[in-house]
């Protein structure tokens, strides 16, 4: 199976630095979720509550994997992204499992195919004071 990307996305994955690289698909990827939540395009609410309170995603680290399926010997590479976020909550931790999923969603899209996968690493909430 082989994956057809265009040559700008060819040049974002593997003609510059994969960390510098990937912080822009990330923040490009929370731009259109909240974008989309702003214009009411979701039906699933725990991803525009995600949105809201993320303030900032940060990649802590890029690695770029071969799987190989040894049944019918195909081989495929994706990177996979460890980021964390940063919220700001009203109780320090919040489960952002929808919000990243649809991260992952918008980053394949910007990327090209099914070659990006997103490791929450840590939630941080920058919030102090946690009374209403």
């Amino acid at each position: 199976m082989k994956i057809i990307i265009t040559e700008s996305q060819y040049k974002l994955l593997f003609e510059s630095k994969l960390n510098n690289t990937m912080q822009v698909v990330i923040n490009e990827s929370l731009d259109i979720i909240k974008n989309n939540c702003e214009e009411e395009n979701y039906f699933d609410m725990m991803v525009c509550d995600g949105a809201e309170i993320v303030e900032e995603i940060k990649v802590i680290e890029v690695n770029k994997v071969t799987a190989k399926s040894e049944r019918n010997n195909y081989e495929t590479t994706f990177f996979n992204i460890t980021v964390d976020c940063y919220i700001d909550y009203f109780k320090p931790t919040y489960d952002l499992a929808s919000f990243i999923d649809e991260l992952v969603f918008e980053a394949r899209g910007i990327v090209g195919g099914r070659t990006v996968d997103i490791t929450l690493r840590d939630t941080i909430n920058k919030r102090k004071n946690f009374d209403w």
